[in-house]
């Protein structure tokens, strides 16, 4: 499959469903994510306004959001070495997911280590850096907001992170049409992280 193809299937918009026994893993994610927040799957511009009508599983949403943030770091490096896993996390983020203000780099670091780490590895939001808060909502145009005066006290609104994220996944793709370097490290990494099998359940 040529890169642009690849390309095209990774970011298949969640509504409408792929069909067949090859999915991409990013569309599934998608709508994994929407599911977990609002229990349906929309376009992706009314799934904020549905949460406030109704959310659901609150935390379950951020753990996939995050698990899309570590997909997404991999194919944006170009690789998925050891060791490296907290470097991918906060340089996508950095120009993905907080970028548009300051403190980009303690914002992108609090994601990482006060709110993907403890809630990935044990369900929590106990951080020996950061005291995090988790609202639904918090204004508007930032998933990440530290105190002012105190940058160890960090409020993530879900809203903000979901949000965040789907304008991390429109611009990264933007950029991966026209970038040469960007689009060899993403192929280099579409073969493992590109697809997933789905299992159709039996009629």
């Amino acid at each position: 499959m040529a890169v642009d193809e690849q390309i095209t299937f990774f970011f298949a918009v969640p509504d409408p469903e792929q069909v067949g026994e090859v999915r991409s893993t990013l569309h599934q994610l998608r709508r994994e994510a929407q599911d977990c927040l609002i229990g349906k799957v929309v376009a992706e511009e009314l799934v904020i306004d549905e949460a406030r009508k109704d959310p659901h599983r609150l935390f379950a949403t951020v753990m996939v959001l995050m698990a899309g943030i570590d997909l997404l770091s991999k194919l944006y490096a170009g690789s998925d070495k050891k060791g490296e896993v907290k470097k991918r996390f906060v340089d996508f983020s950095k120009r993905y997911v907080v970028n548009g203000s300051g403190d980009v780099d303690e914002r992108a670091e609090a994601l990482y280590q006060g709110l993907r780490n403890p809630l990935i590895h044990s369900f929590t939001l106990h951080s020996e850096k950061y005291q995090m808060r988790l609202v639904l909502f918090q204004g508007q145009g930032h998933p990440v907001w530290l105190r002012k005066g105190d940058s160890k006290q960090v409020i993530v609104s879900i809203a903000g992170v979901f949000d965040a994220f789907v304008r991390a996944v429109r611009a990264y793709e933007e950029d991966l049409r026209s970038d040469v370097d960007l689009r060899a490290r993403f192929s280099a990494m579409y073969a493992k992280y590109g697809t997933l099998a789905y299992f159709v359940r039996p009629a």
